[in-house]
């Protein structure tokens, strides 16, 4: 028998329009002049490929989700920016998984690049959840981000950063987030 499906409030299992309704009802709630047309689904995944591949079709112009990529625009429509590395233990004390595993997770996905098993040209993402991180989250990530030589070690978030960067998801549409 299959294995049972992870977490998703989209599994392969629910129909397609159904799925789209949902999106197009959330958006509407959300909508306003800093919203992203970028879809990061809760538990950073979605079962049903059917949905990912219209999704552009049904306004969005990113998608974030766990897991290494392909390329960039592997989905027609669809810039891709996907996280690698989640500093938190969920399974076990529920707070920071240790700077041995962060940086292991993030090692992995750098050789996946480097070996050509992922997008060569994706930026290692980190899953942060600001909402439950403990002192030693906060303190990882203030050495991690001190530690980059030319400060790249971590990309601003998207809401945060430079029309330049939000470009792809936008379009000509870059005035909207500028401040």
């Amino acid at each position: 028998s299959a294995a049972p499906e992870k977490k998703t409030e989209f599994p392969a299992s629910e129909p397609v329009q159904l799925a789209l309704a949902r999106l197009g009802s959330a958006a509407a709630q959300i909508a306003g002049p800093l919203t992203l047309p970028v879809l990061v689904p809760p538990w950073n995944r979605i079962g049903s490929t059917e949905l990912t591949g219209r999704l552009a079709a049904a306004g969005y112009r990113g998608l974030s989700r766990f897991g290494p990529r392909v390329a960039a625009s592997s989905l027609a429509g669809l810039v891709q920016v996907n996280t690698h590395v989640d500093i938190i233990d969920w399974h076990g004390a529920r707070g920071f998984v240790g700077e041995q595993a962060a940086l292991r997770a993030a090692t992995a996905h750098l050789q996946a690049r480097r070996a050509g098993r992922a997008d060569a040209h994706e930026a290692t993402g980190w899953l942060t959840h600001h909402l439950v991180h403990d002192e030693a989250c906060w303190s990882f990530l203030a050495r991690a981000s001190r530690s980059s030589a030319d400060g790249s070690f971590f990309s601003c978030p998207l809401m945060l950063c430079s029309p330049a960067y939000a470009a792809p998801f936008l379009g000509a549409e870059t005035s909207r987030i500028r401040g």
